[in-house]
């Protein structure tokens, strides 16, 4: 048996969401609104974790309702879900791995008691050796299979949820950015949206407007509750 060939380890423990995507900006995005979404992005995205499933949109009047103390309470709570689900997906990473590592060196000791026992025998069980030999070969095969079919699901889980949270923050960081360009702009209605939607494709993003249209929503009202 050759032995696999494990996924670059450097990538497989590199911090979540601690790099940002690079992004394409509209022509008006300077350093300022850079730094105030990196200020608040971290509390975003924790946010975010918690409602991945869907920016599914409160009504401005519980928005409005909810005061700072509630907000950093939410905050906390998310941020310490986000934490514990990435930890979780890291160790389920790292336990598969020893498990892949107990195995293989199983595997070994075994094959070696097995390839002891038939220089031993007389000739004539050599045949009933060799036939043990191969099933304990298949079923070890069989367990380094499955084991490596765990890792690549962590690892697949870890990576969807990367990609997920970099489009989730393309989208937001130009809602948050696009509250302070258009600040006379106070509510989100169809003028707003129209040119939002025009600065949008040609950004050409890859990601259709009316697909990233709620993250965009997301993060224009998330700016104008952190003011």
């Amino acid at each position: 048996m050759e032995p696999r060939k494990y996924p670059d380890e450097s990538k497989a423990t590199q911090p979540y969401g601690t790099s940002a995507p690079d992004h394409t900006h509209p022509s008006w995005w300077t350093d300022q609104h850079t730094s105030a979404w990196e200020r608040v992005k971290e509390a975003f995205r924790h946010e975010w974790e918690q409602t991945k499933a869907g920016f599914s949109m409160t009504s401005d009047q519980n928005r409005k309702q909810e005061s700072s103390e509630q907000a950093r309470e939410r905050m906390v709570a998310t941020s310490n879900k986000a934490t514990k689900e990435v930890a979780k997906a890291e160790g389920k990473i790292a336990k598969e791995y020893a498990k892949l590592d107990v195995t293989r060196r199983d595997t070994s000791e075994k094959l070696a008691k097995e390839q002891a026992k038939v220089s031993e025998k007389m000739f004539q069980k050599q045949m009933n050796a060799s036939e043990k030999i191969s099933r304990a070969t298949d079923k070890a095969k069989g367990n380094i299979n499955e084991a490596n079919a765990k890792v690549d699901d962590a690892i697949a889980d870890r990576d969807s949820a990367r990609e997920a949270w970099e489009q989730a923050e393309r989208e937001a960081s130009y809602g948050f950015a696009a509250r302070a360009q258009y600040a006379s702009m106070v509510e989100w209605n169809t003028d707003l949206e129209n040119l939002l939607r025009a600065e949008w494709d040609e950004l050409d993003t890859g990601t259709p407007w009316e697909t990233a249209r709620t993250g965009i929503r997301h993060g224009w009202e998330y700016a104008r509750q952190s003011h």
